[in-house]
């Protein structure tokens, strides 16, 4: 670590007494202003997640992998994916690619009842999708049913 410090490549950070260590470049992400109108869909290993009780009791968004319960007892689909919008996690989307048809299909969107503006989400949702579509080797997505989540 010390060569790489030395280098430059990584640097060492003090953070409230703690030491940790950051590759340089990912420090430039810092100096960037975040884009909160840009939705996210994200994994379900993405580190906004991955501490469930933690993602619970910051967003008020219990989360689960539910690939791993039967299929009976699902919720909201085999693999569905939290959607991040203007900092808070306002929707969920059940996907699934057909590759035969090189399309994306959002099986089930599940929309969260603190989302207010529908519009301005819906059209960043949009180009959100697109990107995963085309991540997925998809040229178009389909979002076949859209239900309002109520608590």
């Amino acid at each position: 670590m010390n060569e790489l410090c030395e280098s430059g490549e990584v640097q060492r950070l003090t953070i409230q007494g703690a030491e940790y260590y950051a590759h340089s470049d990912a420090l430039t992400v810092f100096s960037q202003r975040l884009n909160r109108k840009q939705a996210k869909i994200l994994s379900p290993f993405d580190n906004l997640l991955i501490q469930r009780k933690r993602t619970n009791f910051i967003f008020n968004f219990k989360y689960l992998l539910e690939c791993y319960v039967p299929a009976e007892n699902r919720q909201f689909g085999y693999f569905c994916l939290p959607i991040l919008w203007d900092g808070t996690l306002v929707a969920r989307a059940d996907c699934k690619v057909d590759k035969l048809n090189a399309t994306l299909n959002v099986i089930q969107l599940f929309v969260e009842p603190i989302l207010r503006t529908k519009d301005e989400f819906y059209s960043a949702l949009e180009k959100e999708l697109n990107a995963f579509a085309q991540f997925n080797q998809c040229i178009r997505y389909v979002i076949r049913k859209v239900s309002v989540r109520t608590v």
